[in-house]
């Protein structure tokens, strides 16, 4: 300390004076000692001395982030310190406010402004969104202080994209896929698929971290309800909803191909005279369940043809019997002895629509076989001869079978 001067007292009185310590010297908190003397003009002196404590300021934190963020962004926060004295910030603490793990950042860092930067992602918001409160804390030599700043995270909502269904033949398996995008990896999800079909929908609880699904589905029909389309679609829908009441949804279509009946039947017996009956056994299958069947029986002899109708019976197949008698073998203006006649069988499909009432489909089948009836020859029963008068009157009483 520079030395102070003062003016020779008169005799017998006193004297004061005083002297400033640098605030450079006092920057730190602590007790400090500070001797002096009394110096005259003969070189004589008093030594004197006293305390000073330097009381510690605690730094002022300040914050500068933003006030909102979405679900899954980065967000940057800056604090920095301010204080009277020259005692640099030794370490930095954060807490979230989300329960992660207290980040911490080894300094120094001058009290003077100067910022220092955090970064984080908040990944599991309730929707529609969560506060959280956030606590930086500047620690020093001698303390601590800390300021909190309040934030919103807004919840971001899964997606569902990609979803598609494949396409298949009626009475077949469409598998329904599509992946699910989400910046959250501790959400879980219900997925509902509605098929279109107006079966039930399925419902499928989904693990977090979940990426894709695929969900597998039988059409049993490719025509519920009707559609003109030759190439008839299901609207098939998809909702998600997370764990935290995020929700998404998407659409697609099922294209479902309509398989055609094949239809087969066996004549008994294959052979017979006129007069016999024939019995002819057969079965329908198609793959769609849902479809109603219309059987056509042309018998080949000009006789109508026989129309059976099959309602839907849950299965694939529907099988039929007839029978039929053929009382000649010659069909009028065909003079052909032992003449096969050519059976034909048709099958035709047909959907119900929403109106309850029944439309022709796009399947259809004819397969054939033949009955073969031999010509049976006439015979005579019952001959009788009358003689009367001079000459003989001969006659016949006849009858002719099949004739």
């Amino acid at each position: 300390v520079e030395p102070v001067k003062c003016t020779p007292p008169r005799r017998g009185s006193a004297i004061t004076g005083s002297a400033t310590v640098p605030p450079e010297l006092l920057e730190m908190p602590g007790t400090y000692v500070i001797n002096g003397k009394i110096i005259d003009q003969h070189g004589a002196f008093t030594a004197y001395s006293t305390t000073v404590t330097v009381n510690y300021v605690a730094p002022t934190v300040a914050i500068d982030a933003a006030s909102s963020v979405n679900e899954g962004v980065n967000y940057v926060l800056k604090a920095s310190a301010m204080a009277p004295g020259d005692v640099p910030i030794n370490a930095w603490t954060i807490d979230w406010g989300d329960g992660s793990k207290l980040e911490r950042l080894n300094g120094p860092t001058p009290t003077d402004g100067t910022q220092v930067t955090f970064n984080h992602v908040y990944t599991d918001a309730a929707a529609p969104s969560a506060s959280y409160t956030i606590t930086v804390t500047a620690i020093d030599s001698f303390g601590s202080a800390f300021a909190t700043h309040g934030v919103t995270v807004n919840h971001v909502n899964p997606q569902i994209q990609n979803l598609a269904a494949t396409t298949i033949d009626e009475g077949g398996t469409s598998f329904i896929s599509g992946t699910i995008v989400s910046v959250s990896s501790t959400d879980t999800y219900v997925l509902t698929i509605n098929f279109g079909d107006g079966t039930d929908p399925a419902i499928i609880n989904l693990p977090a971290d979940t990426t894709n699904f695929q969900v597998a589905h039988l059409y049993a029909d490719n025509q519920v309800p009707y559609s003109l389309s030759p190439i008839p679609t299901f609207a098939v829908s998809a909702q998600l909803v997370d764990s935290k009441g995020g929700t998404a949804s998407a659409n697609t279509a099922a294209t479902v191909m309509n398989v055609a009946p094949t239809v087969n039947f066996t004549v008994a017996p294959s052979t017979g005279p006129e007069g016999t009956t024939f019995k002819i056994g057969g079965v329908v299958v198609d793959p769609g369940i849902l479809d109603y069947q219309t059987v056509t029986i042309n018998w080949g002899d000009g006789s109508p043809a026989v129309v059976l109708n099959f309602a839907p019976n849950g299965t694939t197949t529907h099988t039929f019997e007839y029978t039929h008698t053929y009382p000649d073998n010659v069909v009028p203006n065909v003079p052909d002895n032992d003449l096969p006649f050519t059976i034909t069988v048709t099958a035709k499909d047909s959907s119900k629509g929403a109106d309850g009432n029944l439309y022709p489909g796009l399947g259809e089948a004819t397969t054939s076989n033949t009955a073969i009836v031999p010509n049976a020859a006439p015979t005579i029963t019952g001959l009788a001869v009358r003689i009367t008068g001079l000459y003989p009157v001969h006659y016949f009483r006849t009858r002719a079978a099949h004739e």
